[in-house]
């Protein structure tokens, strides 16, 4: 069980008053000095708890700016800027950034890939970086769960592609990214706007293979724009 208990983040909120934005253009002429710039604390998160169960599969919903995208680099500690306060349990283990890259899989909103490499291909590199310890049959094992797992065994041998590239579906891509972040074996699947471009029948197939995921697997936490 992953337990997050009275999680805070807040930001520093630089404030600019109109001497300070003339300070800065004058200061770029070198006519003097910049003056020093005062700010406050904006608060992205406020005291949140919540706990994750096995099979259990965690919705948050919010408007765009709601801080979203915040908890989940929290829980992932990827790309956090400002305090965080409170504290993210593993199993009763306090969480510790030296090993939070294999406890948490973090699927941001946007898709990357190498576009010219199969389906297949692009899982066996990820587990060879991932897993370099890991022999040729056992990648092999792990790579055909995988594909079956996700729904894209009939997509193996086809590029992945990208925006220039004709490849798989944005679904398919999207669910590529979550492939390749579970080949971690990490206790938990954070999803960043799962769903973001993409229509309601491939929103339902991406949440269907969550499901999976949730059930067979790790806890899932995605969050949804409302």
């Amino acid at each position: 069980t992953i337990r997050v208990r009275h999680l805070s983040l807040t930001s520093p909120l630089l404030q600019y008053s109109l001497p300070d934005v003339l300070s800065l253009v004058r200061s770029c002429f070198g006519l003097f000095s910049l003056e020093k710039l005062t700010s406050k604390r904006r608060v992205l998160l406020d005291d949140i708890s919540f706990s994750m169960p096995a099979r259990s599969m965690t919705l948050v919903l919010g408007s765009p700016g709601s801080g979203k995208s915040s908890l989940c680099k929290v829980i992932a500690q990827q790309d956090v800027r400002g305090t965080v306060d409170g504290e993210v349990l593993f199993g009763g283990e306090q969480q510790r950034k030296k090993d939070n890259h294999h406890r948490v899989s973090y699927v941001r909103d946007g898709d990357s890939h190498l576009p010219f490499l199969t389906v297949k291909q692009t899982f066996t590199f990820a587990d060879a970086l991932l897993n370099p310890a890991s022999e040729a049959p056992h990648r092999d094992q792990k790579v055909a769960v995988m594909l079956r797992l996700l729904g894209l065994s009939h997509r193996a041998d086809t590029m992945v592609g990208d925006d220039l590239h004709r490849g798989v579906s944005g679904g398919e891509r999207r669910r590529v990214s979550i492939g390749v972040e579970l080949l971690k074996s990490s206790q938990v699947l954070v999803l960043d706007e799962a769903t973001n471009g993409l229509d309601s029948t491939t929103a339902l197939q991406i949440f269907q293979a969550v499901r999976v995921i949730a059930d067979e697997m790790i806890p899932v936490m995605a969050t949804l724009r409302q």
